[in-house]
């Protein structure tokens, strides 16, 4: 099928009394081709052998080497003897040059938590005989999802590649890039030469778009407690995690100067299941005798008690407070 060719000759074994035509043809045109279909021999060159070429006929079908025949009718001619000759059939095989297989290629390997795709594709390598099948999935559901879990071959569009995307699946938790595959299971379909191919697996990645972290903020927008009980004397810090903790995440809240201010609780719990809802937590001043003027004070998170080791490795913030005074400067004669 590989643009090949095979030949035979013929020549008459004794001078004719009168033209002889040899007439042949191919058994199987699916498979082989004769550049002459028959030859004419005179008187003057009845010995000189002449040459037919036997090409062989490609298809796109993986069906082995096949076997065809060159077949001979009677010669025409007046000459008796020769007219009464029919030459024996010849035996060609035509040499296959397709194979059944499956080509899967990978033409983006990374998806993503913000919706991009990865992209493979899928195509035969022979014509099938019938409907051909190929299935395929993800590894892991939360990470990839492929369009499609099959498609489908026919011997029209055998040769037409089948092009999946893969969308990449969101999640709120910071576990970096993840791998995954699309997995490959066994081909089905009535073509015995197709049906049972396995292609390999593809490789991808899910490529996260979450960041461990704390966020803290005074939420009424006020950064001033006063050492007066009940004249703005609290403020408030808000908490929230910026990323689904894969175990509780405890902070433990701390003051740079607790003759200025402090927090109303020492720890704050977020779990994976609340870690994305704001907590609140008063601030408070603290009152003196001294009539020293405004007082500046940080709340910070002092420390993170967690089994998640993204969150152990987190930058702990803190929030700057003024603490007004109440005392008035009293003049001394």
């Amino acid at each position: 099928e590989s643009q090949g060719t095979g030949a035979f000759t013929i020549v008459l074994t004794s001078e004719p009394t009168a033209d002889v035509l040899v007439a042949f043809s191919v058994s199987d045109s699916t498979e082989g081709a004769l550049s002459d279909t028959a030859l004419l021999f005179e008187t003057d060159n009845w010995d000189v052998p002449q040459t037919v070429t036997v090409s062989g006929v490609n298809d796109n079908v993986a069906d082995g080497d096949q076997q065809y025949f060159v077949n001979f009718a009677a010669p025409t001619s007046t000459d008796a003897g020769y007219a009464a000759i029919t030459p024996a059939q010849l035996t060609f095989t035509n040499v296959d040059d397709d194979s059944a297989g499956i080509t899967v290629e990978l033409e983006d390997a990374q998806s993503s938590e913000g919706g991009d795709t990865a992209v493979f594709s899928v195509v035969l390598n022979s014509q099938p005989t019938a409907a051909v099948t190929v299935h395929f999935d993800t590894s892991d559901s939360t990470e990839g999802v492929p369009e499609a879990t099959s498609v489908v071959f026919t011997a029209l569009d055998w040769d037409v590649p089948h092009v999946i995307d893969v969308t990449g699946q969101n999640d709120s938790i910071d576990d970096g890039t993840q791998p995954y595959q699309i997995q490959f299971t066994a081909t089905t379909g009535s073509d015995a030469k197709y049906a049972g191919i396995v292609p390999g697996n593809l490789s991808l990645d899910n490529i996260d778009n979450d960041i461990a972290g704390i966020s803290a903020l005074a939420t009424n927008g006020d950064n001033q407690v006063s050492e007066t009980p009940g004249f703005v004397n609290t403020a408030q810090l808000g908490l929230v995690l910026t990323a689904q903790p894969s175990a509780n995440v405890i902070l433990t809240l701390g003051t740079s100067d607790p003759g200025a201010g402090s927090a109303g609780v020492a720890n704050v719990t977020f779990t994976p299941q609340n870690w994305n809802s704001l907590q609140i937590v008063l601030i408070s001043g603290a009152d003196d005798a001294l009539a020293d003027g405004s007082e500046f004070f940080q709340i910070a998170v002092t420390a993170i008690t967690t089994t998640d080791t993204q969150y152990l490795a987190v930058t702990k913030p803190s929030v700057t407070y003024e603490c007004l005074d109440d005392e008035q400067p009293q003049a001394v004669d």
